[in-house]
């Protein structure tokens, strides 16, 4: 099967999904936005969103809507595997013949919708603050940092749900998150709540991308490992 009709059947099949999840980003962006006393403007908008600085800081209001903001993508993510475990993979499976290659595919367009997701709560969260020009780099930079960190997470969260069978993968994904909050080291992977502008000013921006990478090609080739192995499962 080509990765355009698979593509195709999914997101025809689960397009009200991606739209919901939307959707409800806009709902909670636009309460705690306007109807949490947060005093938040196109000036300082952009440094909560990345974590703060060392005179502002990312507030557990934020860090509260940020986590929203992922549960609720992967929620959908979630979602969207279970429903096409039940559904899609019955009629897919007996029409293949390439196992890994298939995997490969279907790995792919869940990434591809968890990052569409990922980048429309940001551009949310603009639209409610206003997007300040002159920060355009820093802004993208992180936009850009916060993908690629996210291939990790959700690669991570593919290994626990589908290879080693965890029931609450979920729930782990989301602590990962809430400790980067609070530990002195940050994991740098779980980049929606990395302090985004003090890493930069203490490790050189090139490096900080290198890591990342790094990190999603042990992952990625972990994940081959499994696939090649035929310990992934999906349904």
């Amino acid at each position: 099967m080509k990765i355009k009709t698979l593509s195709k059947l999914i997101f025809d099949e689960y397009f009200k999904y991606i739209i919901f999840s939307i959707m409800l980003i806009i709902l909670i962006d636009f309460i705690f936005i306007n109807f949490t006393g947060l005093s938040i403007d196109k000036e300082n908008g952009y440094i909560y969103w990345l974590g703060g600085n060392e005179t502002i800081s990312m507030g557990l209001r934020i860090i509260l809507l940020k986590t929203l903001n992922i549960s609720i993508i992967f929620l959908t993510i979630g979602r969207i595997i279970e429903e096409v475990s039940r559904t899609i993979m019955v009629y897919v499976f007996s029409r293949i013949t390439n196992y890994s290659k298939f995997l490969w595919q279907y790995f792919s367009i869940i990434v591809m919708i968890g990052l569409i997701l990922l980048t429309a709560s940001h551009i949310i969260y603009y639209i409610f603050i206003g997007l300040p020009i002159d920060k355009l780099w820093i802004i993208f930079s992180y936009l850009l940092f916060d993908c690629l960190g996210f291939i990790s997470i959700i690669t991570i969260y593919f290994t626990l749900n589908n290879a080693l069978l965890f029931e609450n993968s979920f729930l782990i994904i989301i602590i990962i998150y809430m400790l980067n909050t609070i530990l002195p080291i940050p994991i740098i992977f779980a980049t929606s709540t990395v302090k985004y502008i003090l890493i930069i000013n203490q490790i050189n921006v090139s490096i900080l991308f290198i890591l990342i990478l790094l990190f999603d090609f042990i992952l990625i080739i972990c994940l081959k490992k499994l696939i090649q192995e035929k310990r992934f499962n999906l349904c």
